[in-house]
């Protein structure tokens, strides 16, 4: 939970957590409750597992270069010539 929070502890090893969205002080104390519980509950969930790499499969490698020669073609169109 420490590494998870570490932005939340002073110095001397306080946890601080402030909560200004209400006028009132019960409502802010309430925020606070409920903020310092759903800290300590994902503190306790388990990382996530690292995204697995993939390759690309051959015909969309192949789609994609055919529409980047096709786009290609169509600027190379565009292009004016002038003689001289």
């Amino acid at each position: 939970m420490i590494e998870a929070q570490s932005k939340y502890i002073t110095d001397d090893g306080a946890l601080r957590i402030d909560v200004s969205a209400h006028r009132s002080q019960d409502a802010n104390k309430d925020l606070i409750c409920k903020k310092l519980t759903t800290m300590i509950f994902e503190s306790f969930k388990p990382p996530k597992a690292p995204r697995k790499m993939t390759v690309a499969p051959k015909h969309a490698v192949d789609a994609r270069i055919a529409q980047k020669k096709r786009r290609s073609k169509i600027r190379a169109n565009r292009t004016i010539i002038t003689f001289k």
